[in-house]
């Protein structure tokens, strides 16, 4: 944002943040941009565990591990991209004093660190997020075709009604059955739901991120400046897109899962969310990354997947 203000409101002969702020208005965004990229792809990962492999998820996925990968992710990003804190540097020129890169556009070492940049932090983790949501797709059709068929269609909610008040014996049979398939269901709905909002959020990453990522590499690669392609309208739509990425994502979780609106709004009343009572205080219960993310009835978090039912 500081330099989007500067380039907008600022001189265009003087750079107004020195040295040391050139430094670091480089730094930070490729920090911030790819730190995201790595972020969703951990979390894809964890999804994936969470709903194709559920019980070593329950021992796995916990909110300690979750956040020892969070500082894991930001640790190697912020060694990794310690190079732009040499490359970027202050040049004076006839216009005046701007902000760029101590490489030469035309070599071989500018070329591969935008086409690293691009390949390992865009074009991978997208490949990698595809590949593992497909998976999930895959894991949870094959547990809707399974659940299919342990509901047996002739039984009816009347027959189950009446066979309760008929019987005390026939009530404990029928109404654990009937818990069990309506559980079965829940955790079903509730593992799509999750699914689905975060492969949204990938696919609006992917999209918003593409045409700024696009240009940078192309223009990376025309020999000649005069043959690199830059309008305004294209320059001005692709950073409206990213700033939209960056804001967005609260705004999806809210519309597509309502445990996270439930503990959105708990910080305003700061009263506990009633959803994590009965996990949270649960000595048999060890809250995890899936009952935080899972938008799920609490008494269908005992249900990790089909296999865990079957």
């Amino acid at each position: 944002m500081p330099h989007e203000m500067m380039y907008l409101l600022g001189p265009n002969d003087h750079y107004l943040f020195g040295k040391v702020g050139c430094v670091l208005l480089t730094y930070l965004p490729y920090l911030a941009m790819n730190t995201s990229s790595l972020s969703i792809l951990a979390f894809t990962i964890e999804r994936y565990y969470g709903i194709c492999n559920p019980y070593k998820a329950r021992t796995m996925c916990t909110v300690k591990r979750a956040t020892c990968i969070i500082f894991g992710v930001w640790l190697f990003s912020m060694l990794y991209h310690s190079y732009w804190l040499f490359l970027a540097t202050l040049i004076q020129d006839d216009i005046g004093t701007s902000c760029s890169f101590r490489l030469e556009r035309n070599s071989h070492a500018y070329k591969i660190v935008f086409l690293l940049d691009f390949v390992l932090w865009y074009v991978l983790p997208i490949l990698c997020d595809i590949v593992i949501y497909v998976k999930i797709g895959i894991t949870l059709s094959q547990c809707g075709d399974k659940l299919k068929k342990s509901v047996n269609p002739k039984i009816s909610n009347e027959m189950i009604v009446e066979k309760a008040k008929t019987s005390s014996t026939s009530m404990g049979n029928f109404s654990g059955r009937d818990s069990h398939i309506s559980g079965k269901r829940n955790s079903s709905k509730g593992k799509n739901q999750v699914v689905k909002m975060l492969a949204i959020v990938v696919a609006v990453f992917a999209i918003c991120w593409l045409p700024y990522r696009g240009m940078v590499v192309y223009n990376s690669f025309v020999s000649d400046p005069k043959y690199s392609w830059s309008p305004d309208w294209y320059i001005n739509l692709s950073k409206t897109l990213v700033f939209i990425n960056c804001a967005i994502n609260p705004i999806l979780y809210n519309l597509m899962s309502a445990r996270f609106r439930a503990a959105f709004k708990s910080l305003f009343t700061k009263r506990k969310n009633s959803a994590f009572k009965t996990t949270a205080f649960n000595p048999r219960h060890r809250l995890n990354t899936m009952d935080v993310m899972s938008s799920a009835e609490p008494k269908s978090l005992l249900i990790t997947s089909c296999e865990a039912t079957s």
